[in-house]
């Protein structure tokens, strides 16, 4: 969150990144609506606490978190075996899609969320994309930023048909890193 004070990282050796599974999917929901509660305050007030609510607890919701769990691009971090924090991605046709990233509301500053994006976008890279766009709060437009991401755009996401979410539509290069020409012996790269 963006009124937070600045905390010490987590360990990253003790966070956990891995593929979740469908015995994950009711913390998985659990961390959905937390993240979803607190955006609502934000935005929209907790009028549409419910609508979101209600949304998490569909059959559709549930389905779109199984594919995930199928393709493969879900993926959670783990802190102390707890799960704290998800993400998804999807491929299209025009690269990675960050669907979402959510820390639970006590987790956020820790750095969770970097180490889960990190994940998100080698699996990405490794998938054969060449980048990751994404549409996120605009609150939260200077995390990604700050890792890397471009605004594209402004607009307002819907969820459930009642909250209304400010979002920046955002891109990110996935390239790696650019591979040095082969040198004669003995040369150095500064050479």
């Amino acid at each position: 969150m963006v009124d937070q004070p600045p905390r010490h990282k987590l360990p990253a050796e003790r966070v956990v990144i891995t593929q979740l599974g469908y015995d994950d999917l009711p913390t998985v929901r659990y961390i959905h609506a937390a993240c979803y509660r607190s955006i609502a305050g934000r935005h929209n007030g907790d009028e549409n606490v419910v609508a979101v609510d209600d949304l998490i607890r569909t059959q559709a919701y549930t389905d779109r978190l199984a594919d995930a769990v199928r393709a493969g691009t879900l993926i959670g971090a783990r802190y102390e075996s707890e799960l704290v924090a998800v993400a998804i991605w999807s491929p299209r046709s025009s690269g990675a899609r960050l669907d979402s990233l959510l820390v639970r509301p006590m987790m956020t500053g820790l750095g969770v969320g970097t180490l889960l994006l990190e994940a998100v976008e080698a699996a990405a890279r490794s998938a054969g994309y060449k980048e990751l766009a994404l549409s996120g709060a605009i609150d939260t437009a200077d995390f990604f930023e700050e890792r890397g991401f471009t605004v594209l755009s402004h607009g307002v996401l819907t969820v459930a048909g009642a909250l209304q979410i400010p979002v920046a539509f955002m891109r990110k290069s996935l390239a790696t890193a650019t591979i040095l020409e082969p040198q004669p012996s003995g040369a150095t790269p500064a050479d």
